[in-house]
């Protein structure tokens, strides 16, 4: 689940106030940009974290929240049809840099006991009292509940820090966040060090496991047990065991399979001399008959 997102973005600061209030999410005329981050509940669900920016005056903007179109505090503290977004205010010096960040306004001043969107003493936000939820209604009159899954204990930590205020579109460079949507194994492969490498439908892809490899001292000690089993024996030695590439033991080479570990060329020779020597003996074998024969004769 998600419990951090990182976001990079400008606010053009040739921008003019909007001439239309308040801010209405839904009408483009209230708000100058916006842009929305996926996040993520406890069940993979994903969420779209909302955030639209006013220009409110010289180097100083309103930043309005929403979670999937809603307030962000949960689905039992409001009312259906009525969205009340939370509000802070951002303000750049004169390099365009973020210099601050105050809480305007949360939508219920006395619940929750924590603004849905607070600063963090680094600058950073934080949204709390978020309850993940689904839309039982329609578009157009929404009602919001609990979809069973919970949000990162603690909150989720917004970075908004790289935030600028230059003369240059408005928009979101670059974003981030930890956390992802339920996917299943597409594809696996094992590097050379025995590390198993899972691919997911989601396109996330992590270590799940690592290939170990044992040997003995002494191989040729071993016991077969049947078919390509082999069984430990007082003179194979107890075995050793470790990760590939560690100590004595080899690499491994995923998505692959051995080839014959002998010289082919070498082998093919060594078969025809084995063909040529055998039909010399058998010439032997076939003169020495015919001499017998001959001997036999005489007498």
């Amino acid at each position: 689940m998600t419990n951090n997102v990182t976001v990079a973005s400008n606010l053009n600061s040739t921008e003019t106030v909007p001439t239309v209030s308040p801010f209405d999410a839904s009408n483009t005329k209230t708000y100058n940009s916006t842009y929305s981050t996926p996040v993520y509940d406890s069940q993979g669900n994903q969420h779209s974290l909302d955030q639209y920016f006013v220009k409110t005056g010289t180097n100083t903007w309103d930043m309005y929240t929403l979670m999937d179109g809603r307030t962000i505090s949960s689905p039992e503290t409001q009312t259906p049809d009525v969205v009340t977004p939370d509000v802070t205010t951002l303000t750049f010096d004169s390099a365009g840099n973020l210099q601050s960040s105050v809480v305007k306004s949360p939508p219920v001043p006395t619940l929750p006991a924590l603004p849905n969107v607070s600063v963090n003493a680094d600058g950073t936000f934080q949204i709390n009292n978020w309850v993940p939820a689904l839309n039982s209604g329609t578009t157009t009159v929404p009602n919001w509940v609990a979809n069973g899954a919970v949000a990162a204990v603690g909150g989720v930590q917004l970075d908004m820090l790289a935030t600028t205020q230059t003369a240059s579109v408005s928009g979101a460079i670059s974003k981030s966040q930890n956390g992802y949507a339920t996917g299943q194994i597409s594809a696996m492969n094992v590097d050379a060090t025995g590390n198993m490498f899972a691919t997911y439908t989601n396109g996330q892809s992590k270590v799940i496991g690592q290939v170990s490899l044992t040997n003995f001292a002494n191989v040729q000690g071993l016991s077969s047990a049947g078919g390509t089993n082999w069984r430990e024996t007082y003179a194979s030695g107890v075995p050793v065991t470790g990760v590939p590439q560690s100590g004595t033991l080899g690499d491994i080479t995923g998505q692959a399979l051995e080839d014959s570990n002998v010289d082919l060329t070498m082998e093919l020779v060594n078969l025809i001399k084995a063909q040529s020597n055998y039909q010399a003996n058998a010439k032997t074998i076939s003169t020495q008959s015919t001499i017998m024969q001959t001997t036999l004769q005489m007498t």
